[in-house]
């Protein structure tokens, strides 16, 4: 069986998913299929500035499963990082990839505790900046992440 969730619900589909035995405990898959949500897809339109966002409340950790196979996402995005593009307007566009990132809170969200990002303690407002993707360039590619 698949980790069970340790905040929120999961959809139907995931409960599904979750507790399928020809999914997650037949031989051949057995301990084969590793399926995750992965928060935060956050796209800049204006600047064309891309990058994934795992959230974890309450101090939560990323799991080894879940870093790896994000870690194999954000390398394979990063091949594509600044060529050319059609999204579902037609229009060519060049996509700047800024990196996979971990954001923990320390309760729920950033007005009710201490804030990481990528295991750096920030404030309310260098999150801002970082979301707006106006932080310093260095936050923005994290080795531990990217690194094959």
């Amino acid at each position: 069986m698949s980790r069970e969730r340790k905040f929120g619900e999961d959809t139907p589909f995931g409960k599904w998913v979750r507790h399928h035995p020809k999914l997650t405990t037949d031989p051949p898959h057995r301990h084969q299929l590793s399926v995750q949500n992965l928060d935060y897809v956050w796209h800049w339109y204006g600047t064309d500035d891309l990058m994934l966002i795992e959230e974890k409340m309450y101090g939560g950790m990323v799991s080894f499963a879940q870093a790896d196979t994000h870690s194999v996402l954000s390398q394979m995005i990063a091949y594509g990082d600044g060529q050319p593009v059609r999204n579902k307007r037609g229009q060519l566009r060049s996509i700047r990839w800024r990196g996979y990132h971990v954001l923990q809170f320390e309760h729920t969200d950033p007005t009710d505790g201490r804030i990481r990002l990528d295991g750096r303690y920030i404030t309310e407002e260098q999150l801002l900046a970082f979301l707006r993707f106006e932080a310093p360039d260095d936050w923005y590619f994290i080795p531990e992440y990217e690194a094959a």
